[in-house]
């Protein structure tokens, strides 16, 4: 069982980091199950108990016979469905679906609590493969994430480090909108992921309102994130600029 509390998030991504690590499980599978199982209980915390703000969540991870892993996530909150606009948030589900395969959602109407159900296919080796994508390692911190801002010949390089979750998004996200507010029209900025460790659905929506709020005050801010890293992966998921370098850019309006 897990509180409905967002900090515990970062707890759940430790514990099965260990789980698949203990299993051998690849590291591209183990990262990708981190990353869904993320998004179904960040989805559950952050809506399911939006009006009491208390409640609890379980979930269910299962290794298969035939390697893959089967999730569930419970909780026993109300149901909200899908805005119709999702504004720079809402890609949870999205993800979930691009990352897993047998997705799930069940809600019966009238009846309190939902369940999300995906499997995590396993890992077909190929000889001509790419390289295994690096896995998640969580700081040993509880997942703090903050904001750098260099001041370089370049452009200014605002540097976000650590873990981007539902958890902490919010407070990098305030600091970085305000950062970008300070800076003249004409300003040429990059927002730096590199050093970032992870990057939830949160994250995304934070990336999305920054280069929307640099378009609005006249900055071209550039997204740098590093090829074969979990967040440029996701970024790329979810719609945001192209799986290759120099990302995305917010030309000023």
């Amino acid at each position: 069982r897990l509180p409905a509390d967002p900090a515990r998030l970062s707890s759940v991504r430790r514990a099965v980091a260990a789980w698949t690590a203990a299993a051998g499980m690849p590291a591209d599978t183990a990262e990708d199950l981190q990353l869904a199982l993320g998004e179904a209980l960040a989805n559950a915390v952050e809506h399911a108990y939006a009006a009491s703000g208390t409640g609890e969540c379980t979930y269910r991870v299962a290794r298969q016979a035939d390697g893959g892993v089967s999730v569930e996530v419970c909780d026993t909150g109300m149901w909200r469905p899908p805005p119709e606009d999702r504004g720079h948030r809402g890609r949870g589900l999205e993800l979930i679906d691009a990352l897993a395969t047998d997705v799930e959602v069940v809600h019966v109407p009238g009846t309190p609590g939902t369940t999300v159900r995906f499997r995590m296919p396993a890992a077909v080796p190929e000889p001509d493969a790419l390289p295994q994508r690096g896995i998640l390692h969580p700081a040993g911190d509880g997942g703090a994430a903050l904001l750098a801002v260099h001041d370089e010949p370049g452009g200014l390089r605002l540097e976000i480090h650590g873990e981007v979750d539902l958890a902490t998004a919010g407070k990098v996200r305030e600091q970085l909108l305000a950062r970008l507010d300070q800076l003249p029209a004409g300003t040429v900025a990059t927002l730096d992921l590199r050093p970032t460790g992870y990057l939830a659905s949160a994250g995304v929506g934070m990336v999305l309102e920054a280069l929307a709020r640099a378009g609005e005050v006249g900055v071209e801010l550039r997204v740098r994130s590093e090829q074969g890293t979990s967040p440029a992966r996701i970024l790329s998921l979810a719609g945001v600029g192209e799986p290759a370098p120099g990302v995305p850019v917010a030309r000023p309006t």
